[in-house]
């Protein structure tokens, strides 16, 4: 079924270069962002996420408590 009155929406991607030329992208970055708390020592954590050869990124928070 058809609809003529319908209209497509934009989802892309708006910014400006530091030129000021409007750019757009229909690419999107996914990404998981994993949180652990209560993480007293870090040591056995990074072992195992190297273990598992995944790329990543681990930040310890001072603001954790």
């Amino acid at each position: 079924m058809t609809d003529n009155n319908s209209q497509l929406v934009d989802i892309s991607e708006k910014g400006r270069r530091a030129n000021g030329q409007t750019i757009s992208s229909d690419r999107r970055l996914f990404m998981q962002f994993l949180a652990f708390g209560d993480c007293t020592r870090v040591e056995p954590l990074t072992t195992a996420l190297e273990s598992e050869n995944i790329p990543g990124v681990l930040y310890a928070d001072i603001n954790d408590p």
